[in-house]
């Protein structure tokens, strides 16, 4: 009962708590949702704003290197006739500006008229023909190129070109500059996202890695084509602006946003230049999104205070509520323990109140009808053991009169006479037994029927009282048995006059029950501290409905009385009350018509 207690507290707790929390609780779930997809968003648009910016800065790098072209394509023309001045100034242009490894000049049929390298010298026999080459054919439809990455001696370059065009705006020939593209690892380095400890890197269009803060990715050519952030932009062709949360290649979880590198100048076509590279941009999802899990976090503290104070509130209405219940259910205990004196007080001035009084009301009813039915019990009783004794003297006196007659003390007797005499003595008998049992009950209801306990052989008092019965089952054509135990059992403490009593009240319902030529088995065998005693029959059974009420006074069942009307309905609670007073236990297993099996228990104890 306490268990069940404290589960009504604390399912009304819960409920108190949730009905305290719960509006709380929806409110604060869909104000922080809101709160973290605006940050989330702003998270996302700031990735974006740092892509574009660092897009930006690398297009404006590249676009200052078309700038230094650019210088060229204004001055070339006016030194084609002077070779060494064009040399002179190629030369000028390679050697003050850091990115350029190589330039040359291409006249307007594709041929080589200047070149100058940092790392070879380069004669005139070394010029070659562009006319069929992809970046003289782009710069000269086109009006500038630039190449994807490619390697020599283990360097990564890239080459950039623009158209020349005379006075009067007649192409004039195209000029190019092969850059070492590692030059862009510093670029990257310095973009404004380092500042966030974030990074950026380049890739081309198929994954590559073109520029990388850490050199050693891109001299292996690592290819980030699997990174989400990097797949959507080769798929989508760098369109449009593209941001996701991903684990980048060293299992860091970012928000990453990537975008194609554009040139901002404006070429022969009128239309800003895009390159087939894409810059991507990460930031550490710590830090871009820290204003989102602040949120949730202050939201969380919140939701706990609420919770707390919810928890303390519910716990002190709880108690106010469920005390009045459980001084209601203790008054409840009391009365099913049969303590009619005990006044359950509740004072809450509503219906648990009313309740109480009502239980008090109740108690005292049952009290004054307690005491009426004790003292008409004990009336009954003391009538019933009046009688009995009364009956019992002039049944005694009537019995040794047959047994005179019978005898022939008074003259011999006709057979006819005789077989009377027997009849009458048979039912005087049972007269007499009748008073006897009265006699037992009265005096177990009032607790004196005296036990003496004392170590018997329990297989040996079974044995004799079926011995008395066997000459009765051959009667009646019934085999009795007793089948002994398998292990010897030790003896117990045992009245043997009151289970003799028992013990034959019980084997006398299944040899009286049983049908001709049936059978009647005793099982006697020990189990865990235990010895069990199970009397088998094949007689008439019980009916289930008689079978709840057999171990009543008076109780017989309803097939019994059909057969044999006699028998006065107490042996059996005679040999419950016996067994019990033994420490025992004693049930019955029945099937109409099909037989019965009684089983009763006895302690193996030393006391």
């Amino acid at each position: 009962m306490p268990f069940l207690r404290k589960r009504l507290r604390l399912k009304f707790i819960l409920v108190l708590i949730g009905i305290a929390s719960l509006p709380f609780f929806f409110a604060m779930t869909v104000a922080t949702v809101k709160l973290q997809d605006i940050q989330k968003r702003n998270a996302v648009r700031h990735a974006e704003h740092v892509a574009a910016l660092a897009s930006l800065e690398i297009s404006e790098f590249i676009s200052h290197q078309f700038g230094q072209l650019a210088a060229m394509e204004s001055i070339f023309p006016s030194l084609i006739e002077q070779p060494d001045l064009q040399k002179t100034f190629i030369e000028r242009t390679l050697f003050t500006n850091d990115s350029f490894v190589e330039v040359s000049i291409v006249n307007q049929n594709g041929m080589e008229t200047a070149r100058v390298s940092k790392f070879v010298t380069v004669v005139p026999e070394d010029f070659i023909n562009r006319s069929a080459n992809e970046e003289f054919i782009a710069t000269k439809n086109e009006g500038r190129f630039i190449s994807d990455i490619f390697w020599e001696k283990n360097r990564p370059f890239f080459l950039i070109g623009r158209a020349i065009f005379d006075s009067r705006g007649k192409f004039f020939g195209s000029v190019f500059a092969q850059i070492d593209s590692r030059i862009m690892q510093a670029v990257v380095k310095d973009l404004s996202v380092a500042k966030e400890e974030g990074r950026a890197y380049i890739v081309d269009k198929n994954g590559i890695v073109v520029a990388h803060p850490d050199i050693s990715q891109v001299l292996s050519e690592k290819n980030f084509s699997a990174i989400p952030v990097v797949k959507s932009l080769i798929e989508d062709n760098g369109e449009p602006l593209f941001a996701d949360i991903y684990e980048n290649e060293i299992q860091e979880e970012v928000l990453g946003s990537g975008a194609r590198i554009v040139i901002p100048f404006e070429g022969a076509s009128g239309s800003a230049e895009k390159t087939r590279w894409f810059i991507v941009a990460e930031l550490p999802a710590a830090i871009a999104l820290a204003a989102v899990r602040e949120i949730t976090f202050f939201s969380l503290i919140i939701l706990a205070g609420i919770l707390a104070v919810a928890m303390g509130a519910a716990i002190l209405l709880a108690r106010r509520v469920i005390k009045p219940i459980e001084e209601l259910q203790k008054g409840a205990e009391q009365i099913g323990l049969d303590n009619l004196d005990y006044a359950i007080q509740v004072k809450t001035n509503d219906e648990l109140e009313d309740l109480a009084d009502e239980f008090n009301r109740m108690r005292v009813r049952i009290k004054e009808v307690r005491e009426h039915e004790r003292l008409l019990s004990r009336e009954k009783s003391d009538f019933v053991t009046i009688a009995a004794h009364q009956l019992r003297t002039p049944l005694s006196a009537i019995k040794w009169a047959f047994r005179a007659l019978l005898d022939g003390d008074a003259g011999e007797l006709q057979t006819e006479q005789k077989e009377l005499v027997s009849r009458t003595n048979q039912t005087n008998d049972r007269m007499i037994n009748l008073v006897n049992d009265l006699l037992d009950v009265s005096r177990i209801e009032e607790g004196q029927l005296g036990f003496v306990f004392q170590k018997e052989d329990l297989v040996g008092i079974i044995k004799e009282t079926a011995d008395k019965f066997m000459a009765l089952a051959k009667e009646r054509g019934i085999i009795l048995m007793v089948h002994m135990p398998k292990e010897k059992l030790q003896p117990l403490m045992i009245d043997r006059k009151k289970f003799n009593l028992a013990f034959s009240n019980i084997l006398d319902n299944a040899v009286q029950y049983n049908r001709e030529n049936g059978k009647v088995d005793i099982y006697i065998s020990g189990k865990g501290g235990l010895a069990e005693i199970r009397i088998s029959d094949t007689g008439i059974g019980i009916s289930k409905d008689d079978i709840g009420r057999i171990f009543n006074k008076f109780a017989r069942g309803r097939n019994a009385i059909r057969i044999q009307t006699e028998g006065s309905g107490l042996g059996l609670f005679i040999a419950r009350s016996i067994i019990e007073r033994h420490g025992g236990k004693i049930w019955v297993e029945s099937e109409e018509e099909r037989g019965t099996t009684v089983y009763f228990t006895l302690p193996i104890k030393a006391e």
